[in-house]
């Protein structure tokens, strides 16, 4: 892409009237101005590859309706776009022109079925189409061992969302700033661009990125409840399983209790039926065996028929008009709890302090994060409310180690030691 031939547009609501904004690279390079907004464009041009930044500064007070960058591409036949997928469940894979990028299908489409079966990925925000794919935070055009890498900079200003149309010969970079109202400067776009070796692309790109990897984890592997038992679990079959552990020796050095060892989740009590000795005296033995101990969370989970969901029912987010917002159907359904109250983030962070001061875990596995951002809310993107929300958590987990899950990636950054991928089937 060669950034001196596309078109940026901008459109905006003005005291409830909708505006539009369509100007070219050059008139981006000049400096554009008119009555209602200003855009200060920075590019850092080098041999194989560039970082530009796209600035907006408002003059009057203006709803942000949605902000693309538009550039002409004719799609070979051979030529590959990569769809990297909105959480860490989401399929990613490459795409050329025929395939299909699978969206909700069947009765999952209809509108009362939608708000309920959609609710965990991008089907609410995202469009698509046939010969239409996307890709979150980072994308590339490979034609053979040539690849033409884009890769967002900053997600905390809102999702950059990346669509290839092979119909249409279009690529578009769109940047997710729905219900965001701005009277200052704000910067719109931070990216960066390259063409060369696959991994050459990926160094590079991972090499400027603002926050960079925890590292802290070489080997990863070991044992979780879940696959075998769901939430079928007690002292007993973790207990035997600890001891099967055993024998797979150096190549395991993690053994991670699941869901199941809570009553409610949400309340996060544990349950005195199945582990009526308290969970310190097993970790105590996870120890003892040479492994880490780790404990399935889902932090801004609460179940339908959790107590929390009665007795604050303030601290939940609502939909737009008011009622509390599904956020997944696990467990018969759950809502989010909203962080954007303090209250809320004092009574997550007391359980993790039990976690990690009574109970000894040293790793968690946080589940269901999508929630923290199930809609935009607060003057803020979906985007700045994920990326704050896995600030919170990397806070309170101190220097534990982090396993990510149904995540959006691009937040995930420099925050999580490792994420679970792809979905449970």
């Amino acid at each position: 892409m060669n950034i001196k031939n596309l078109t940026f547009e901008l459109d905006y609501l003005l005291e409830g009237k909708p505006k539009n904004v369509s100007i070219n690279a050059d008139e981006l390079r000049a400096g554009y101005e008119d009555d209602d907004v200003k855009f200060v464009l920075t590019v850092e041009d080098e041999t194989e590859r560039n970082t530009f930044k796209l600035d907006l500064i408002p003059k009057h007070k203006i709803e942000l309706v949605r902000a693309q960058i538009i550039h002409d591409h004719f799609y070979g036949s051979r030529e590959q776009f990569f769809a990297n997928g909105y959480q860490s469940w989401t399929t990613s894979r490459e795409y050329k022109r025929g395939d299909v990028q699978l969206g909700l299908r069947g009765p999952s489409k209809l509108p009362g079925i939608k708000t309920i079966s959609g609710v965990s990925g991008d089907y609410h925000f995202t469009v698509y189409g046939k010969d239409l794919y996307h890709s979150f935070t980072y994308t590339y055009l490979r034609d053979d061992a040539k690849v033409e890498f884009f890769g967002s900079l900053n997600e905390r200003t809102g999702y950059t969302i990346f669509y290839a149309d092979m119909k249409q010969n279009v690529f578009v970079i769109e940047k997710d700033v729905e219900g965001l109202t701005v009277d200052a400067e704000y910067e719109l776009y931070h990216m960066f661009h390259m063409v060369g070796s696959y991994d050459d692309v990926f160094d590079a790109y991972f090499d400027v990125y603002p926050l960079k990897h925890t590292g802290r984890v070489d080997h990863f592997a070991g044992y979780t409840s879940w696959y075998n038992y769901f939430q079928n679990i007690d002292e007993k079959i973790i207990l035997r399983d600890l001891e099967g552990l055993k024998r797979a020796g150096d190549a395991a050095n993690i053994f991670q209790i699941d869901d199941g060892y809570e009553t409610k989740v949400g309340d996060w009590d544990l349950d005195p039926v199945k582990f009526p000795n308290g969970m310190a005296p097993i970790v105590d033995k996870i120890h003892a065996s040479g492994f880490k101990a780790g404990l399935w969370i889902a932090p801004f989970a609460a179940e339908f028929k959790a107590n929390i969901v009665k007795e604050h029912p303030e601290w939940l987010i609502k939909t737009v008009k008011g009622k509390n917002q599904i956020s997944g159907i696990a467990w018969n359904g759950f809502y989010a709890l909203d962080i954007e109250q303090q209250e809320v983030r004092d009574y997550i962070k007391a359980f993790f302090d039990k976690v990690f001061d009574e109970w000894g875990f040293d790793m968690v596995k946080l589940d269901f994060l999508y929630a923290a951002c199930i809609r935009p809310r607060n003057n803020k993107t979906r985007g700045q409310l994920m990326c704050e929300a896995m600030d919170f958590l990397r806070e309170i987990c101190r220097d534990k180690l982090i396993l990510g899950c149904g995540v959006p990636l691009g937040p995930a950054f420099g925050i999580v030691d490792a994420c679970r991928i792809s979905c449970d089937a």
